[in-house]
């Protein structure tokens, strides 16, 4: 497996238990062995080495390998578009995904795509997976994982330490529901992503 240094985020982000990180690329991220290389080995370093891993208590979580496999999987329902060349990564604490792009790259780096289902929108960051975790999560992390907000929503619920866990609409917002806290809660990660996205698809 190849190493690779990622220290900023290293230096900030809780590891998940040991026990939950598999050895073994093909076994763990079977959706990687598709992809080229350096980018496919690359991206698989780095999930064996951050897999379940958070940031900024709970707001930004690095996917293990079957949530990336599930999450994938579902965002692709949605996204058709991006088969073939998305793998997902990482969510943040509103259920927003992010996925390595294979269809460019940055220095042998796919680059990072961020796709929200209550909206339908994919945004390329244009950043390489290794500046998103290295300079954007570091220094941009209060605008792009809205940490005011994530803070207010600590004030009466635990941090999200479950990688597959997010916070989304109780009545989503294709419902009529309200974009505040107070319609808001946690629920499985998966779970949201399809109801809320069979719910856009039927409107």
């Amino acid at each position: 497996m190849l190493t690779v240094s990622f220290p900023r985020l290293q230096a900030s982000i809780r590891p998940a238990n040991a026990d939950a990180v598999e050895d073994g690329l093909a076994e763990t991220f079977p959706l990687l062995p598709r992809y080229p290389e350096p980018a496919r080995q690359r991206l698989g370093s780095f999930l064996t080495t951050f897999s379940g891993g958070t940031l900024h208590d709970g707001a930004y979580a690095v996917l293990d390998g079957t949530t990336t496999q599930a999450l994938t999987e579902t965002c692709l329902e949605f996204f058709p578009a991006f088969r073939g060349h998305l793998v997902v990564f990482g969510r943040d604490w509103l259920g927003s995904l992010y996925a390595a792009d294979f269809s460019r790259d940055v220095n042998g780096w796919p680059t990072v795509l961020a796709l929200n289902i209550d909206f339908r929108d994919a945004m390329d960051t244009r950043l390489a997976l290794t500046d998103f975790h290295e300079t954007a999560l570091v220094d941009d992390a209060a605008a792009i994982l809205n940490l005011d907000l994530y803070r207010s929503w600590l004030e009466s619920h635990p941090p999200l330490r479950d990688a597959g866990r997010a916070v989304g609409y109780r009545i989503p917002l294709a419902l009529g529901g309200e974009d505040s806290l107070s319609n808001m809660e946690e629920s499985d990660l998966d779970v949201y992503w399809q109801l809320t996205g069979q719910i856009g698809q039927s409107r």
